[in-house]
């Protein structure tokens, strides 16, 4: 009787000591209307604006849309960024890729890929999608971005 008291009483004092007492989870989904790429290396950019949310992090994954040949990378920076990636870009295996010109906050994210998740601050940032150098023709791709924080509202994501 006394342990089992004792066992209550640790997982009270427990539970206190969490910074929060709401759930870390995906509180919002951004989904992206399908984009397209050019070819041989072109690269298409596109900014997102990430919500004010305690405890910001985020995760992108690349839908991989049925029939598309070739591919491209999709990489997170700061909207400083002009270029992100100077000469060809080979798909993964093929060949040596060049060093990104820019700090890169998630990426490279391939078709039907998921990046690892990322801590960062509300605000404005820029998607990369670089097509790799081997494309012969335009390509489309298609994006989201998870924003995962703390949240104790129980309501499920809304896609």
């Amino acid at each position: 009787m006394i342990i089992g008291r004792l066992v209550v009483v640790a997982a009270v004092v427990a539970a206190g000591a969490c910074d929060t007492p709401c759930a870390f989870r995906i509180v919002t989904r951004l989904e992206l209307d399908a984009r397209r790429v050019g070819c041989c290396g072109a690269a298409d950019v596109q900014d997102v604006v990430l919500p004010d949310q305690p405890d910001l992090a985020i995760d992108i994954s690349q839908v991989a849309l049925p029939g598309r040949a070739g591919g491209q990378d999709l990489w997170l920076t700061k909207t400083d960024c002009q270029q992100l990636f100077e000469g060809p870009y080979a798909e993964p295996g093929t060949g040596p890729r060049p060093t990104p010109k820019c700090e890169v906050l998630a990426g490279p994210v391939s078709p039907g890929r998921v990046s690892p998740r990322t801590a960062l601050s509300p605000g404005r940032y820029r998607v990369f999608a670089q097509a790799y150098s081997s494309n012969t023709t335009t390509n489309d791709y298609r994006f989201e971005i998870d924003v995962w924080g703390s949240s104790c509202d129980g309501s499920p994501v809304r896609p």
